[in-house]
């Protein structure tokens, strides 16, 4: 998804892309549908998980993650690799 968008999305490129056999991506996500719901999911617990990271380095007022300019960090790191691939994604 944060390489070629939906349109590129299918099964077979995704078990390719993982490294796994083909098949695998099918037989957990049955549909598309289901496949596009999933990487949701994904996307939810990533951006949940660096939402709680950015929450405690704000209890440190010395990491600079605090506050407005905390959330400024974060959205300008959206913009950088790794993070870029997970915001093309969303």
């Amino acid at each position: 998804m944060g390489n070629q968008g939906s349109r590129g999305l299918a099964h077979a490129k995704v078990d390719t892309r993982a490294g796994m056999p083909g098949g695998t991506t099918s037989c957990y996500f049955r549909t598309r549908d289901a496949l596009l719901l999933g990487i949701a999911e994904r996307l939810d617990g990533r951006d949940t998980g660096a939402l709680s990271m950015l929450s405690e380095l704000g209890d440190d007022g010395a990491a600079g993650y605090s506050g407005t300019l905390g959330l400024a960090r974060l959205v300008m790191l959206s913009g950088t690799e790794p993070w870029l691939t997970r915001s093309r994604a969303r």
